[in-house]
């Protein structure tokens, strides 16, 4: 957890969106993957 305060840049949201971003587009080539098999 981050203190707001001590995170003025929001670093933090944005490493979050960045690793969201990453697992949804590796879950979705897995599934694109499978259906072509």
């Amino acid at each position: 957890e981050v203190a707001p305060a001590y995170d003025h840049a929001e670093i933090t949201s944005v490493a979050a969106s960045h690793t969201a971003y990453e697992l949804t587009t590796i879950m979705s080539r897995q599934i694109a993957e499978a259906r072509a098999k």
